[in-house]
């Protein structure tokens, strides 16, 4: 089972999932819980940090 790691940007709705598994962060719309879109990264998905 991989590691996840979640960010939600206040005011927006919206959640950002990455997993080391993966260069890559997933957008999901917070209100159901469904995927809006995704993109790639450089090196490994890990760790973030929203900033207001």
């Amino acid at each position: 089972m991989e590691q996840y790691q979640l960010t939600k940007t206040r005011g927006t709705g919206t959640l950002f999932v990455s997993t080391g598994a993966e260069p890559k962060i997933r957008i999901i719309a917070e209100a159901v819980i469904m995927a809006k879109g995704e993109f790639v990264i450089e090196g490994q998905g890990h760790k973030m940090v929203a900033l207001p």
